[in-house]
C-alpha cells in the first residue's frame, strides 16, 4: 500500500501545524546532526516558529559558525572582479545624483528657490502639497479616534463600580522609597488564572504598570536604584536590558506542583524552560552533589562504605514505595510511623539524614522527624523522579528570562477567560459592609464591587501577624559557584545543623545560560530565615562558597502569615515569600489557598509529558 502524497500548504488547523512543526524540526535536525557525522561538515541551523520561538542546532558552536561565515563573505567581496568595482562606483554616482536631485525637490516643497521654475513645475509642486496636507488631514483624524477611543475606556473603567465580580485579586500596599504601592505577586497571578479558568469573574488590580510585585525581574538599572538610589551602575558589569534578577529567586521541582499547576492551566504555551546544571548539599566544610537513587547513594563521596548500604536500602523503599500496594510497605504505617522512626530502622547517620531531609525532602528544619513519614517519602520521592524525568544534574527546571515571565503568562491565561486587569490602579481601599465582609474594592473614587479579596499579607496589615524575617544577599558574579562542576545554574543547601542554626540556608546561582544575564556574569542569591539584625555577618558562610563577587547588596524583609476568619471577612490573604530557592512552599500556600477560596481540592492528575517540549535548549 503506498503511501498517499501529502500537498505542501500552510496547514490550517493550529494543533496539526503545531505537531507537524514539532516533529519536522527535529528531523531537520536530526538530518543535520547525521550530515555532519557523515560528512565532517560543519552545520548551523536557526529555525522561528510561528509564535517566534528560537530553535536552533550547531554541529560545533553556532558562534563560531556564523563567525566563520561572515569570514568568507569578507574574503568572496574582496576577490570581486575591477568591473564590479567600477560598477558599484557608477551606482555610487547615481546615487549622489539622486540625492541632490532629491534635495532641490525639498527646497521646493519648502517655498525655496522658485523663481526659475516653469508654470508645469509649479502646478506639480502645489499637487504634491495638496496630496500631502490630505494625509496629514488623515492622521490628525486617526489621532482624534485613538482619544475617543481612550475616553471609551476611562467610562468603562467608571462602570466598574456597577459590575459585582466573584474576586478582586491583588496585593497589597509594600515599601519602596518610603512610598506606599500596590503590587501584582506571583502567587495573586496564579490564582487568579486558576480562578478564572474555573469561569468565575475576576478583577485584578495593579498600582504598577509591571507583573510580578514583590516577585518581579529587575534590570541593571533598576536594581541599582532600587538597593543604592542611582541608576548608574558600572560600565564593566554590560547592557542593563540583559539582566534579568529575580527578586524571588526559586527553581522548580521538574515532576513538582508547579509543573503540574502549569499544565493544568495550559500555560506551558506561554513560557520556555531549561534544566537547572546541579543540586547539591553542603556537608562540614564542602559541597557535594545531592544523592538521590540508590545507584547515586553507591556513588556518593558523602557517605562512608557501609553508610552507603544502608543509605541504598532506604532509597530503594523510598522507590518501591506504593501507596496502592500494602506490600511496598514492608509493614509499616507511613500515616502512624514518624520519619524518625522510619529512618532509624535503615540506621542512618546524622549527616545522612541532613542531606535526606534538607536537600532531597526539602524540609526547612528538623521538625519533620516527629511528624508521619508519609509526607516525608512522598516528598524523597518526588525529588528523585524529578532528577530521572530530564536526566539531568539536578531535579529541576527554571524559566528562560526569568521567573518575570511567570506572572504575565498567568496574567494571560486570565484574560483570556474573560479576566480583568487595571494596571496604574492607585491605593485601594477593601470596603466592608456592616457584618465585617468585604464587599469590594474603591480606588479613585471608584468601587469594584466583590463577592471575596484575595491579597498578599501588607495590605490588610490588621488581619496578619509577623512570623519571621529573611535576610538576603544578591550578587553578581563572573564565574559559577565553585566546587559545583562549572554549573551555570545551581542550588546548594545548608542545613541548619552544619551551620549550628536553627534553620537551612539556602545558595541560588542563574546566569546567561537562562539569559538572565549578560554573556559571561552570574546572579546568586544566599537567603535564610534572620536570626540576627545583621545579614552582612549571618549570611557571611554562604557568601564565602560563592568566591569573588562583582557586586553584593543586603537586604531584609518581615514575614507575615494571615490570621483572620477568611469565612467571616471574605478576605483570603498569602502568607510572604520564605528564604526557600524552591517552589514548594510557594506552591502549597496557592494551592491551600484555592481550597479554601473555592471549597474544592485543585486536581493536578495531568500527564506530566505535556511540559517536556517547554524544557528543550
Amino acid at each position: 500500500m503506498t503511501r498517499k502524497r501529502i500537498q505542501i500548504k500552510k496547514i490550517d488547523n493550529i494543533s496539526s501545524r503545531q505537531v507537524t512543526f514539532s516533529k519536522r524540526r527535529k528531523g531537520l535536525f536530526k538530518k543535520a546532526q547525521e550530515l555532519s557525522t557523515l560528512c565532517d561538515a560543519d552545520i548551523a541551523l536557526i529555525v522561528f516558529s510561528a509564535t517566534s520561538k528560537l530553535f536552533d542546532y550547531a554541529s560545533s558552536s553556532m558562534q563560531q559558525v556564523i563567525e566563520r561565515r561572515d569570514r568568507h563573505s569578507a574574503m568572496h567581496r574582496l576577490d570581486r572582479p575591477s568591473m564590479e568595482l567600477q560598477i558599484e562606483s557608477d551606482s555610487n554616482d547615481i546615487l549622489r545624483k539622486k540625492v541632490e536631485d532629491k534635495n532641490h525637490e525639498l527646497r521646493h516643497l519648502n517655498g525655496e528657490d522658485l523663481q526659475g521654475l516653469t508654470l508645469q513645475e509649479l502646478q506639480k509642486i502645489e499637487e504634491h502639497l495638496k496630496r500631502g496636507l490630505t494625509n496629514v488631514s488623515k492622521v490628525k483624524d486617526e489621532k482624534v479616534m485613538q482619544e475617543i477611543n481612550n475616553l471609551k475606556r476611562k467610562l468603562h473603567s467608571l462602570q466598574l463600580s456597577a459590575t459585582m465580580f466573584d474576586y478582586v485579586a491583588h496585593t497589597g500596599c509594600g515599601t519602596n522609597a518610603g512610598k506606599p504601592k500596590i503590587e501584582t505577586g506571583l502567587k495573586e497571578c496564579i490564582l487568579s488564572g486558576l480562578l478564572s479558568v474555573d469561569g468565575l469573574k475576576v478583577l485584578h488590580m495593579d498600582r504598577n504598570d509591571y507583573y510580578g510585585g514583590a516577585s518581579t525581574s529587575l534590570n541593571l538599572t533598576q536594581l541599582w536604584k532600587r538597593f543604592r538610589s542611582d541608576d548608574k551602575p558600572p560600565e564593566d558589569l554590560g547592557s542593563s536590558r540583559e539582566y534579568n534578577v529575580d527578586m524571588i529567586p526559586k527553581f522548580m521541582m521538574a515532576n513538582g506542583a508547579l509543573v503540574r499547576v502549569l499544565i493544568h492551566t495550559d500555560v506551558t504555551k506561554y513560557l520556555n524552560f531549561k534544566a537547572v546544571d546541579g543540586s547539591f548539599v553542603y556537608n562540614k566544610g564542602k559541597i557535594y552533589k545531592v544523592p538521590a537513587t540508590d545507584v547515586e547513594a553507591l556513588k556518593s563521596p558523602l557517605m562512608g562504605l557501609f553508610e552507603k548500604r544502608r543509605a541504598r536500602k532506604f532509597f530503594i523503599y523510598v522507590q518501591d514505595y506504593d501507596q496502592n500496594d500494602p506490600k511496598s510497605h514492608e509493614g509499616l504505617d507511613l500515616n502512624q510511623t514518624t520519619a524518625r522512626q522510619l529512618i532509624s530502622k535503615y540506621g542512618l547517620e546524622d549527616d545522612t539524614i541532613d542531606f535526606i531531609g534538607h536537600a532531597l525532602a526539602l524540609h526547612r528544619d528538623d521538625s519533620y522527624l516527629d511528624e508521619p513519614a508519609k509526607d516525608f517519602v512522598e516528598r524523597v520521592k518526588i525529588y528523585a523522579e524529578s532528577l530521572a524525568r530530564f536526566q539531568g544534574g539536578s531535579p529541576y527546571i527554571y524559566p528562560l528570562y526569568g521567573l518575570g515571565e511567570l506572572p504575565q503568562a498567568f496574567a494571560r491565561l486570565s484574560a483570556v477567560y474573560g479576566g480583568t486587569y487595571m494596571l496604574n490602579k492607585p491605593e485601594c481601599k477593601v470596603e466592608f459592609d456592616e457584618n465585617g465582609k468585604a464587599i469590594g474594592v474603591t480606588s479613585e473614587g471608584e468601587t469594584a464591587k466583590c463577592k471575596k479579596v484575595v491579597c498578599d499579607p501588607s495590605y490588610l496589615s490588621d488581619k496578619v501577624q509577623k512570623v519571621g524575617r529573611v535576610s538576603r544577599a544578591i550578587c553578581i558574579m563572573s564565574h559559577p559557584i565553585p566546587e559545583t562542576n562549572d554549573s551555570h545554574s545551581a542550588q546548594v543547601i545548608l542545613p541548619q545543623k552544619q551551620l549550628g542554626r536553627k534553620s537551612d540556608m539556602y545558595l541560588f546561582c542563574c546566569s546567561y545560560a537562562h539569559n538572565v544575564a549578560p554573556k559571561g556574569k552570574f546572579i546568586a542569591f544566599v537567603t535564610t530565615e534572620a536570626e540576627t539584625e545583621h545579614p552582612e555577618v549571618e549570611l557571611k558562610p554562604g557568601i564565602d562558597l560563592l568566591g569573588p563577587v562583582d557586586e553584593i547588596f543586603y537586604d531584609m524583609y518581615d514575614r507575615f502569615e494571615p490570621c483572620n476568619d477568611h469565612e467571616a471577612d471574605g478576605c483570603f490573604i498569602s502568607t510572604s515569600y520564605d528564604p526557600t530557592t524552591h517552589f514548594e512552599t510557594t506552591v502549597k500556600d496557592v494551592v491551600g489557598m484555592y481550597s479554601k477560596i473555592t471549597g474544592k481540592v485543585l486536581d493536578l492528575s495531568v500527564d506530566l509529558s505535556a511540559a517536556s517540549a517547554a524544557t528543550e535548549d
